[in-house]
């Protein structure tokens, strides 16, 4: 419902060539599960106590692409110990200087290094991805901004 209301307000206001993405997400820790929506964005990766990534990913298109947006809300348990990690586009975006692509199979690949340390902090999954990102850009400046949040969920 929110995503949809966002999307009517939105479509009044944006330019005809313009839209976003946006992942709405509820955290209902005592029913362990998360509620989630999403348009158009990057998946949300569920990082596992164990190990393992495991996508979250939303149906719906991009807010202002059109009048009414479908936004299916999906429900998934989640363990405590797991992690959610959010990042924008400008992650699997940034580029090495011979113009690929950083994507979504090195940031699985940095999650499963940082699930092979005891209870990494949130604060350590950031610091490896972005020394991650910095090794493949080489100094190239970033064309997009990156935003990375890492919530680990409690145990008790």
């Amino acid at each position: 419902e929110a995503l949809t209301r966002m999307n009517a307000a939105l479509g009044l206001d944006l330019a005809d060539d313009r839209f976003l993405t946006a992942a709405y997400l509820i955290l209902d820790l005592p029913a362990g599960e998360i509620r989630m929506a999403g348009a158009g964005h990057h998946p949300i990766l569920l990082l596992l106590p164990g190990g393992g990534v495991r996508e979250i990913q939303g149906d719906g298109l991009p807010l202002g692409i059109l009048p009414e947006g479908d936004f299916t809300e999906i429900r998934l348990p989640v363990d405590p110990g797991s992690h959610l990690v959010f990042f924008t586009d400008g992650l699997v975006e940034a580029e090495s200087p011979d113009g690929r692509l950083y994507g979504t199979d090195r940031i699985h690949a940095v999650l499963a290094a940082a699930a092979d340390e005891c209870d990494p902090s949130p604060e350590r999954i950031i610091d490896l991805l972005l020394s991650s990102v910095r090794e493949w850009t080489r100094g190239k400046p970033l064309a997009d901004d990156l935003t990375l949040l890492v919530v680990r969920l409690k145990t008790g």
